[in-house]
C-alpha cells in the first residue's frame, strides 16, 4: 500500500469535513531502554525512602503539639511588648497575667445611657486616689433628692466621678440617667417653643442629671439652670452641677481663673445649694488635690 493509500485510509470524511487521524511515529529501541531504565531507579529510590521511614519511630499529630507545648520558648508579651520564657501558649508576661487576671474578676461594665463621654466611661477602672475615694463616697448618696456640686480646678477628674456614679447606679439597678454641658442645655431649653419646652421637661423629669461646666453659663441664662433644679427638687430626683470654681465668692458672683471668667451660680441657685448643706441632702464637695493630667497620681492638696 502506497503513502497515499495509508493517509485516504486513515481520513474519514462525516458531514462534508475531513479529519486527519495522525498516528504518533513508533518508539525506538533505544528510547524503550531508556525508559525502562529511568523507570527502575525511580522504583528503586522509592524503596529506599520507604525503607529509610520504616527505621524513624512514628509520631502522631497529637503527640508533636504536646511535645512543642511542653518545650521552654521565648515569647513576647501581647500587652507590653517585652519578651520572656514561657511554657505552651502563654501570652502574658507575669506582671500584665496579674493585671489581666484581676480584671477579668471584676464585674463587666454595663451600657451607660450614650450621653455619657465615652472617654471617661472606657476608664472607670482606672480610677484611683482620691477622685476614687470621693467617688465611691457619693455613689450611695446619689439617690432622691439630692443636689451636689463637684467643684474645683481642671484636671481634678470631676467629671471621672460623675461617671463612676452614673455606673454605680445602674449595677445598682437604677438608670444611669444622662450627661449634659450647661452650655448645650441652655441652647436646647432656650425660648418658648415647642422643642423648648419639650427639651426642658425631659431634663427636669431625667432619673439623674449630671450638668458639667455650669461655670460657662452667662448670667442671662441662668433662669434655665434655676428652673430645672427647682423641678427636679420638687420631684426629688437627683442633680449634680460641676464647675471650675476655686472658692465660694466665685462660685456665687463668679470669678477670674487662669485669664478665662468664670460665671456664678448666682443667690437663687446658691440658695438652693446651702440648703441641701443644712439638710444633709448634698452641698458643695471641692476637689482640692493635684491634677490627674500633670501627675497622674492625684496627691491630696492642702484645704485651702
Amino acid at each position: 500500500m502506497t503513502e497515499t493509500e495509508k493517509i485516504q485510509q486513515l481520513t474519514k470524511v462525516r458531514k462534508g469535513v475531513a479529519t486527519a487521524i495522525v498516528c504518533p511515529p513508533p518508539i525506538s529501541p533505544e528510547d524503550m531502554r531508556s525508559l525502562q531504565e529511568v523507570s527502575a531507579a525511580y522504583r528503586a529510590r522509592m524503596a529506599a525512602l520507604e525503607a529509610e521511614r520504616a527505621t524513624i519511630p512514628q509520631s502522631s499529630t497529637a503527640e508533636l503539639v504536646v511535645e512543642s507545648l511542653e518545650r521552654v520558648q521565648v515569647r513576647k508579651c501581647v500587652d507590653c511588648g517585652e519578651q520572656f520564657e514561657a511554657v505552651g501558649l502563654t501570652a502574658y508576661c507575669d506582671p500584665c497575667g496579674i493585671r489581666v487576671d484581676a480584671e477579668s474578676a471584676l464585674p463587666p461594665v454595663k451600657n451607660l445611657d450614650s450621653s455619657w463621654p465615652k472617654l471617661h466611661a472606657g476608664k472607670l477602672r482606672e480610677l484611683h486616689g482620691p477622685a476614687l475615694r470621693m467617688g465611691e463616697k457619693l455613689s450611695s448618696r446619689m439617690f432622691g433628692n439630692r443636689v451636689c456640686v463637684l467643684a474645683g480646678d481642671r484636671g481634678r477628674g470631676k467629671t471621672q466621678i460623675a461617671t463612676f456614679i452614673a455606673y454605680s447606679r445602674i449595677c445598682k439597678g437604677h438608670d444611669s440617667g444622662i450627661y449634659c454641658r450647661a452650655w448645650d442645655m441652655v441652647r436646647l431649653c432656650s425660648g418658648y417653643d415647642k422643642e423648648a419646652i419639650k427639651s426642658l421637661q425631659a431634663f427636669q423629669r431625667v432619673p439623674f442629671l449630671c450638668i458639667d461646666e455650669a461655670h460657662r453659663i452667662d448670667p442671662k441664662h441662668i433662669h434655665v439652670l434655676e428652673s430645672v433644679i427647682d423641678a427636679r427638687y420638687a420631684n426629688r430626683r437627683p442633680l449634680m452641677v460641676i464647675g471650675n470654681w476655686l472658692t465660694e465668692k466665685g462660685m456665687l458672683d463668679g470669678e477670674n481663673v487662669s485669664g478665662q471668667h468664670l460665671h456664678g451660680l448666682g443667690p437663687t441657685i446658691m440658695d438652693r445649694i446651702n440648703e441641701h448643706t443644712a439638710n444633709r441632702t448634698g452641698g458643695v464637695v471641692w476637689c482640692r488635690w493635684e491634677s490627674y493630667r500633670v501627675c497622674g497620681n492625684g496627691k491630696d492638696m492642702p484645704r485651702q
